[in-house]
């Protein structure tokens, strides 16, 4: 998960035009332009729960293969595989 939120973090430095401390700025930025999503694989410790949530603040949705209690648009549980991803996929554009 880790990786996919810096990529989008790196987004709106290298395209946004967001600079150090513009963190409502950078918010928005990855809620509202990068179509980024997380497949969370595998049972959720609380480390990755941590992280999910921290991608979920960021305004990435994050689809779990796991029965999660669901948050519109932002956790979603699906089995894994194809299916994951275009749940994904129609969750970010859906934005």
């Amino acid at each position: 998960m880790i990786h996919a939120v810096n990529f989008a973090v790196r987004a709106g430095l290298t395209f946004g035009g967001i600079g150090r401390g513009q963190g409502a700025a950078m918010l928005s930025y990855l809620g509202n332009r990068v179509k980024a999503f997380v497949c969370a694989l595998g049972p959720l410790d609380d480390v990755a729960l941590a992280i999910a949530a921290g991608a979920m603040k960021a305004g990435l949705t994050v689809l779990s293969d796991q029965p999660v209690p669901e948050i519109p648009g932002l956790l979603l549980s699906r089995p894994a595989g194809d299916g994951m991803v275009q749940a994904g996929m129609e969750a970010r554009a859906s934005r």
